[in-house]
């Protein structure tokens, strides 16, 4: 079945519905429909969305057709999409709403589900770009075949040839394309041919459309996104918990009480690529979190930080695990990872456990104005950061647009103002034993505020009565302006 055909078969549905009474939400394969009442939002209000599937231009731009169920598999253990005959996820996989990357599918799920759907583009105040199929069919061709250049056609040149489909039509052109909208659920594209057309078309192109993007790297891609924080979303990544991600269970699953939590600290890493590269985009990332684990490794028995590399002594651990070792820990290291952040912090928030922000750099807070980051964690700035980062950059950025990003705060400063709140300390070695020096007032004020924010953190794919990250990305949708101007 390809895309499209889900996004028309929806609409039929809505059509027959009573608008305001009834409300519908399309799950695919693995979810039963089902009625469900919605909450309001009051900045969609008055407003009217329509889903553009990128498939609708399959047959006028020679695409083949994608399907969610048929084209590609989200492989249990590292949560990334594969192609759907790879070994890897031959036997095994997760329902692909359960991918990190799946945020673009409940969005559109949810929009089509709502009363704030139109089957008009002509009528429409907003227009989101659904293009989560062919999307994640590159990054499920990636993964699959590795980072190598191809001559031949791959699903990015697809994508491509519907992104160029896309800029052709009347609406696009009415405002220039100032009222789309696009989900950008990856950090950045891999290597491949139309990467670079991509970028550009991104950054340029797409220019005054707003973007809703995973984490900050991205926006040392594009300089226009310094210029657009209103039509600018950071969101999290889909958290990948079997147990909790399922819908309306997210933010009601029971979190252990403190005094039933056997470990002070908790963190896994990976670090062999920083061993092994030692230069390239996982340097900074990999370098800080190896530095940082062989510090706390020896902190404390009820210090449970350490690397997972077979190499250097450690394993890694089943899911499962990962998410009761966190859910019996009072404090998680929340780090960078490869990029700017990893899906590990939507995890953590949703296993109760409080987020121990360490920088700099700080990892990518999403969500920023509508998350209380200062409430519920706690940042620590470590003054002796020669250990990983060896000039004053988070990330590689490319050779032309560095020099824009040398001086510019936003690539240093997180999202949320924390040098008030933030514990100083001159080496990573320190950092267990001011988690230990904390009142526990202060610790159970920290977890209740964070069990009244994690139902944030989940993705559901339909509008819901406590603010899921849907209510949220929908709301900051519906209020972005809306005219070409930067």
């Amino acid at each position: 079945m390809a895309c499209h055909n889900t996004s028309r078969r929806v609409y039929n549905h809505m059509q027959i519905l009573e608008r305001w009474n009834v409300c519908l939400f399309v799950v695919g394969t693995y979810l039963a429909v089902s009625a469900r009442c919605q909450a309001d939002l009051p900045a969609c209000e008055g407003r009217k969305i329509f889903v553009l599937d990128l498939g609708i231009f399959a047959e006028s731009a020679g695409l083949p057709p994608c399907s969610i169920d048929a084209t590609f598999r989200v492989d249990p253990i590292t949560n990334v999409p594969f192609l759907r005959d790879d070994p890897q996820v031959k036997n095994a996989f997760l329902p692909q709403y359960l991918g990190q990357y799946s945020g673009p599918w409940h969005l559109a799920q949810a929009i089509a589900g709502s009363q704030y759907v139109t089957t008009d583009i002509d009528a429409a105040d907003i227009v989101y770009v659904y293009d989560y199929c062919y999307y994640t069919w590159w990054l499920a061709f990636v993964h699959s075949n590795g980072r190598v250049q191809r001559e031949d056609a791959t699903p990015g040149d697809h994508l491509l040839k519907g992104y160029q489909a896309l800029i052709q039509m009347p609406r696009w052109k009415k405002k220039d394309g100032a009222d789309f909208v696009f989900y950008d659920p990856h950090p950045g594209f891999a290597t491949g041919r139309a990467e670079m057309p991509i970028i550009d078309m991104a950054c340029n192109t797409f220019k005054h459309s707003m973007h809703i993007i995973a984490e900050r790297s991205q926006r040392n891609v594009c300089q226009t996104y310094w210029t657009m924080a209103d039509k600018l979303l950071i969101a999290p990544y889909v958290p990948a918990t079997s147990d909790v991600a399922k819908p309306l269970k997210g933010f009601m699953t029971k979190t252990t009480p403190l005094e039933d939590r056997k470990a002070l600290l908790w963190f896994r890493t990976k670090c062999l690529p920083y061993i092994m590269e030692g230069k390239g985009r996982y340097v900074n990332g990999h370098r800080f979190c190896h530095h940082v684990s062989i510090a706390l490794g020896k902190a404390g028995s009820d210090v449970d930080v350490s690397c997972t590399d077979r190499q250097l002594g450690g394993h890694p651990l089943p899911f499962r695990s990962i998410m009761d070792r966190m859910r019996n820990s009072t404090f998680c290291l929340s780090m960078p990872g490869d990029s700017a952040s990893t899906r590990r912090l939507s995890e953590t928030i949703m296993a109760g456990c409080i987020p121990v922000f360490i920088g700099p750099p700080y990892a990518t807070m999403p969500m920023a104005e509508d998350v209380d980051y200062r409430a519920f964690s706690v940042f620590v700035n470590i003054t002796d950061y020669s250990g990983w980062l060896q000039d004053r950059m988070e990330w590689e950025i490319h050779p032309t647009i560095r020099p824009y990003h040398v001086l510019n705060p936003w690539t240093w400063l997180p999202e949320v103002k924390v040098e008030d709140l933030a514990i100083t300390v001159e080496s990573a070695s320190s950092v267990a034993a001011h988690l230990r020096w904390m009142q526990k007032k202060e610790v159970l004020h920290k977890l209740e505020r964070l069990a009244s924010e994690r139902q944030k953190f989940s993705f559901q794919p339909f509008i819901t009565g406590p603010y899921s990250a849907i209510n949220i990305i929908m709301e900051r949708l519906c209020s972005a302006r809306l005219d070409p101007k930067l």
